[in-house]
């Protein structure tokens, strides 16, 4: 039976589903494993100095190697790739991308505390504990690391030869130093609140990296359905000339650049920036629509000649809004046309930021039309 190590900041499981991981680990892991769940670290980003918190829903310390779980209690139908996943047919990142970031900080942790500590390869992977997880169709190397709370769990954290670089028994001098490390050497992390948590609350962080991390939020206080997505870039100013400063100012806030320069249009998404000059972070705030796209609409082959038609007219109406700004959108796809079935306009153009500002060539508004619906069509053209 496996050791469970509390933190010395550990309040104990947050939800159900960490609790019925922690009781599958324990249960089917021998004596000779660690288990430590809640893990917080602090981490200094590189790119701004700003002081992060970065929380590791569970670590296991093995006799070959180090795991990082991250934990999902999600029930119904998950299928995807090394890139989107889709649960119950709606989309969700696929987690192993934040998963795989917080591993490489982790070893690097490991490798400041001590460098023997080095030998500690950190594997990551997702497990899936909600018992009506019914059915995982994963492709690529996804596949091989996500698991439901069974004997496929079991088997890949007693397997070395399914980590990188391990062998039996490679760490076990540092089972013990390392467990204390994660468990109680380090407290609570503190960082100061971001600019917006003032007015929301987060509900998951969606994807997480050095240069930018994506939140899914919700207005604080307040029980409601809506929710928002934040999308936080940190500012990189360490090492850069003036010249080198402003033109990376410039590829974050191209987006708030490009719809500043054009008129407000219900066909075009609307983006609420802000930012923290003080700790370095630049902030867009949008609805959250990703479960409304109109890809997921096409998947769904419920549109008819008609709607296909208004969704054609209503992006072509986005599109001359920002061409007449001298503002090109280098991405026109159904991953980035969004339905508001709640207005009256019901399609909007959506990531302004992937776009390039030049003077205005002008072209007449039916070759325009005729240039988009090719595109449209090429991208997706077995739904179309």
């Amino acid at each position: 039976m496996a050791t469970i190590l509390r933190t010395i900041y550990d309040k104990g499981e947050v939800n159900e589903g960490e609790t019925r991981l922690l009781a599958f680990l324990q249960k089917n892991l021998p004596d000779t494993y660690i288990v430590v769940p809640n893990v917080e670290l602090p981490h200094r980003n590189p790119r701004n100095g700003a002081v992060e918190v970065l929380e590791f829903d569970c670590l296991v310390v093995a006799p070959h190697a180090v795991y990082h779980l991250e934990n999902k209690h999600w029930n119904g139908r998950l299928i995807g790739d090394d890139h989107d996943w889709q649960l119950n047919g709606r989309p969700r990142g696929n987690p192993l991308r934040s998963c795989a970031f917080k591993s490489k900080v982790l070893a690097g942790k490991f490798k400041e505390q001590d460098t023997t500590w080095g030998q500690a390869f950190v594997a990551s992977a997702v497990t899936l504990s909600h018992p009506s997880m019914v059915s995982m169709q994963l492709t690529g190397d996804s596949a091989g690391v996500t698991f439901t709370l069974d004997k496929g769990l079991s088997e890949f954290l007693l397997d070395p030869d399914r980590v990188r670089n391990a062998y039996a028994n490679k760490i076990t001098d540092l089972q013990a130093p390392i467990g204390l490390f994660l468990g109680g050497q380090q407290g609570p992390a503190r960082r100061r609140p971001r600019l917006f948590e003032p007015e929301y609350e987060t509900v998951e962080v969606l994807t997480q990296s050095d240069s930018r991390t994506d939140y899914l939020v919700k207005p604080r206080g307040i029980q409601t359905n809506i929710y928002r997505k934040v999308s936080e870039y940190a500012v990189s100013l360490a090492h850069l000339d003036d010249h080198e400063r402003r033109l990376r100012l410039g590829d974050i806030k191209n987006q708030y650049n490009a719809l500043r320069q054009m008129a407000d249009s219900p066909y075009i998404l609307h983006v609420d920036f802000r930012s923290d000059d003080e700790q370095g972070y630049f902030y867009e705030i949008t609805e959250y629509m990703e479960e409304s796209s109109l890809r997921m609409e096409l998947q769904q082959r419920t549109l008819t000649f008609q709607d296909r038609l208004a969704v054609l007219i209503q992006v072509a109406q986005g599109l001359k809004v920002a061409h007449s700004a001298g503002v090109y959108h280098r991405e026109v796809s159904p991953d980035n046309v969004y339905r508001e079935r709640q207005n009256l306009v019901e399609n909007v153009l959506g990531k302004i930021q992937l776009c390039r500002m030049k003077k205005r060539i002008t072209i007449s508004e039916p070759e325009r039309l005729e240039r988009f619906m090719t595109s449209f069509h090429q991208s997706h053209s077995e739904d179309f």
